[in-house]
């Protein structure tokens, strides 16, 4: 659902949201049906392939749209916002909303930390912050760093890599069991 109710407007295959949620097909297929029968998705038959979108266009879907933005939402919006931007070699969201993801009791976060490595143009980097913020609703603060500062022994490093991260993409090395996306 959180693929779906984040990209409202694209329709997917069965395969791709099997694909992107790592499920099986028959899984994603009878969650499909009853999202279905329950009208929170439109299903479309094209030739072989069964296309689904989320349905926004009336209260409950609304809802879902936007519980799913404050829950799930921020992991496919900003890696679909961050993977747009050239000479990005990782992203991770970091800090109290992964903490939040990853099981740590604590407050509701009131905005999203996200470490970018790479050497990306700052004017692209946050065209795309801006554009994450406005679907998300929430700041978004980015800490840019270069590879070499992520391997370093740096003090804010090596707290980033001591506690939950969620990586967004690429292979960035830490000391959490959530280190490659």
């Amino acid at each position: 659902m959180a693929l779906l109710f984040s990209h409202p407007e694209q329709q997917y295959t069965v395969s791709q949201i099997a694909d992107a949620t790592r499920a099986s097909l028959p899984t994603v297929s009878r969650e499909v049906n009853r999202l279905n029968q329950s009208g929170l998705v439109t299903v479309q038959n094209v030739g072989k392939a069964r296309m689904v979108q989320a349905k926004v266009d009336n209260p409950v879907g609304q809802a879902m749209r936007q519980l799913i933005l404050v829950t799930y939402g921020p992991v496919p919006v900003l890696r679909d916002t961050l993977q747009g931007v050239s000479n990005i070699e990782g992203a991770a969201i970091y800090g109290s909303w992964a903490s939040r993801r990853s099981g740590v009791a604590g407050h509701v976060p009131n905005d999203i930390d996200v470490l970018v490595v790479g050497s990306p143009s700052r004017q692209k980097l946050y065209e795309a912050i801006d554009d994450a913020e406005q679907k998300l609703g929430y700041e978004v603060n980015v800490k840019r760093l270069s590879p070499e500062a992520w391997n370093s022994q740096d003090g804010f490093v090596q707290t980033v890599r001591s506690r939950p991260m969620e990586v967004l993409f690429g292979q960035l090395e830490v000391n959490d069991v959530h280190a490659e996306a």
